[in-house]
């Protein structure tokens, strides 16, 4: 289940795996990072032990979340990792007779999984990293450019961990990180299930969460992270909304201002998705929890283990 941010996808992928029994997968690139609850949105959960296999797991009520709240907000992870990860967790799930349904708005996560692409493995020259992590972000995105229009064109030019893997992988390698990411065989028979929601009521919604966000205390979040010896160059800390706090404590900019930038960001991060998303014939685009159920039903051929 797929989708832009705020379109509700984690909301409904909790129904449908209610009411078929699904074991859910994160593939949302923030939320797998421990310690980001309100600004990733992260479903509340806890951590305790599987009701089958009695291993640790973080659940959202009874329902098993992998995936998530699991890497350190320092470690820079990539969807290479993540990828290798998923694919033991998911076979795991499926010798237990369960099916699996993958959650996030992480395009590049999920194309690597369904389209089986071979990823870029990690660039281990350790001086060019420190001589690229030098520089500011305007003079990485001038770089990639020159190296890899093509990458530019796809990833966010506004996070600086994915400019500087984009540039360190077309460095290394001579090759397009994009072109790098091949197709091989489908390991996962994957139905892909898309949230639709019209774009000025995804602009209400944005907006409406990036309220509550701050209500909720999401400026302690990122206090809470720096106080625990985490600095802005944080992989995980370079993303939406922690970037603009952090920028707003250093007293670069108001609270107000922070909060609206955020507000922008996030948007056009939406519109990054939907891009991203439209390319794919193979999404069935639903746009109710009913019709994602009936959809389900028909294609799988599955009764409900309890209604939506």
């Amino acid at each position: 289940m797929l989708g832009p941010t705020a379109s509700g996808k984690s909301a409904w992928a909790y129904l449908l795996a209610h009411a078929f029994d699904f074991e859910i997968i994160n593939a949302d690139s923030r939320q797998v990072y421990g310690q980001l609850q309100i600004g990733t949105a992260k479903p509340k959960g806890e951590w305790r032990a599987h009701p089958q296999t009695g291993e640790r797991v973080y659940m959202v009520e009874d329902i098993p979340h992998y995936l998530m709240d699991v890497i350190d907000p320092a470690y820079p992870y990539t969807v290479a990792e993540w990828k290798v990860s998923v694919e033991t967790r998911a076979r795991e799930i499926v010798s237990r007779n369960k099916k699996v349904l993958f959650v996030g708005g992480t395009g590049l996560y999920l194309d690597a999984l369904t389209e089986n692409f071979e990823m870029p493995v990690r660039d281990h020259g350790n001086a060019r990293r420190i001589e690229l992590q030098k520089k500011p972000l305007v003079e990485l995105v001038r770089l990639l450019r020159e190296y890899d229009a093509t990458s530019a064109a796809r990833v966010d030019i506004k996070n600086q961990r994915r400019v500087l893997r984009a540039l360190e992988v077309v460095l290394a390698t001579g090759e397009s990180f994009v072109a790098q990411q091949k197709k091989q065989l489908p390991q996962f028979d994957a139905f892909k299930l898309g949230v639709r929601v019209p774009m000025e009521e995804l602009t209400h919604r944005i907006n409406a969460r990036v309220d509550m966000m701050t209500e909720e205390g999401f400026l302690k979040e990122v206090q809470t992270l720096l106080y625990a010896g985490y600095t802005e160059d944080a992989h995980a800390l370079q993303s939406v909304g922690y970037r603009e706090l952090i920028a707003h404590l250093k007293g670069e900019m108001t609270l107000d201002e922070a909060v609206q930038r955020i507000k922008i960001a996030t948007r056009q991060y939406a519109k990054r998705q939907m891009t991203w998303f439209k390319r794919d014939k193979k999404i069935k685009w639903v746009e109710s929890s009913e019709q994602a159920r009936d959809v389900v039903m028909l294609h799988y051929g599955m009764p409900l283990r309890q209604g939506l």
